[in-house]
């Protein structure tokens, strides 16, 4: 015959049991969701820092065609039209503002030394505009030729700061 504390033995035995797979099962359940959270933050920042590089690669494309784009109209013409004029600043003000959108991208991911190279790279860019747009016809060839070992070396700096937050993303 089966006693009361026998039943209560049982029972205290089967509720430590059930509480140790709840709190075991609590544990590992959480662990996982965070991994998998951080698995989901690494993905995304990848495919940000990706887009970043895009953004700035396109930037300096747009850039360099722009530049050809004055150099043959140089050759052609020396002066410049308002429309021209106007054409030209909305190709700069559109590479500009794709690497302001990237560097925003970096200080969202919390990559400021990327973020800071960025702007350097965007204030050479803004200086270079204003010196094309607003130089009038005292246009020279030789800004262009001056400027762009600068612009390139600042585009370097931000790609390979870019590369150390993509390490650093994954560390």
């Amino acid at each position: 015959m089966t006693t009361a504390l026998e039943v209560l033995d049982t029972a205290v035995k089967i509720g430590l049991g059930a509480a140790i797979s709840g709190i075991a099962t609590y544990l590992v359940t959480r662990r996982a969701h965070a991994h998998e959270l951080r698995k989901v933050r690494i993905q995304d920042a990848t495919q940000l820092l990706r887009e970043t590089v895009a953004k700035l690669e396109r930037a300096s494309t747009q850039i360099n065609i722009t530049d050809g784009n004055v150099s043959q109209r140089r050759r052609e013409k020396p002066s410049i039209t308002a429309a021209e004029l106007h054409d030209l600043a909305e190709a700069y003000i559109a590479a500009f503002n794709d690497i302001k959108e990237a560097r925003g991208t970096c200080i969202l991911l919390g990559y400021d030394q990327a973020a800071a190279a960025i702007e350097a790279y965007a204030e050479q860019i803004a200086e270079h505009r204003k010196y094309q747009c607003f130089a009038g016809s005292s246009w020279a060839q030789a800004n262009v030729d001056s400027t762009n070992p600068v612009r390139t070396e600042l585009r370097r700096k931000a790609l390979l700061e870019i590369a150390a937050a993509y390490r650093q993303t994954y560390a």
